[in-house]
């Protein structure tokens, strides 16, 4: 099987999970069977660089994600291979406004996605959105999850981890954050045998992060 299928066929089944999640954001109605208060936003965990910070250059041996397309940029492994000529099946749901693949191999790899939104998601609604974002991600991963409210240079978002079954066994960790009606996705994905050096390149993805 050729790289690109392999890498499609990865990332299908965590597509219906983005796809629900903007599903919920563009207006579907779910019935919220979960309560609970907004995580303050000093409360919230931190991430990235914050916007006011003028950024350095990439550490040696990083390379810097910075596009025309995309409002935010970050750092991540120079031996990640950056490839746009990946998507999700069709039969998942609606593509993304805009997709970029870091491969480090064809089931280990850092997505990043913009997608636009019906409604802009700000501190105030948040909380809403992640109510009924867990109760479509627990419907779809077959437990209960609950997302993290994050901040994510300066930005509000929402952090999940989910375990995929499909061969080989796969987990995600996604951080979306939300720039008015425009969300990013990082969806730091992993196999067991790579999951050490994924972490720490989804990590410095996170910490560099920065908003333009």
């Amino acid at each position: 099987m050729s790289a690109m299928s392999n890498v499609t066929s990865s990332v299908r089944a965590l597509a219906a999970v983005l796809l629900m999640l903007s599903l919920t954001l563009s207006g579907c109605s779910f019935s919220v069977w979960t309560t609970g208060p907004s995580t303050p936003v000093s409360s919230r965990p931190t991430y990235g660089v914050p916007p006011s910070t003028s950024t350095a250059p990439p550490a040696p041996g990083n390379a810097r994600f910075d596009r025309p397309d995309y409002a935010v940029r970050f750092d991540y492994p120079r031996h990640l291979q950056m490839r746009t000529d990946v998507g999700y099946d069709e039969t998942a749901g609606a593509s993304p406004d805009a997709l970029v693949a870091l491969m480090l191999d064809d089931d280990n790899a850092i997505m990043v996605e913009r997608r636009e939104l019906r409604y802009a998601v700000t501190d105030a609604n948040l909380n809403r959105v992640r109510l009924e974002s867990d109760q479509v991600v627990s419907q779809l991963a077959g437990t209960v999850v609950h997302g993290t409210e994050v901040e994510v240079a300066g930005l509000p978002g929402l952090e999940y981890m989910i375990s995929l079954a499909s061969p080989p066994p796969i987990r995600s960790r996604y951080v979306s954050m939300f720039d008015g009606a425009t969300e990013y996705t990082l969806n730091c994905q992993s196999t067991e045998r790579h999951r050490p050096e994924m972490d720490a390149a989804c990590r410095t993805a996170l910490a560099t992060l920065h908003h333009r």
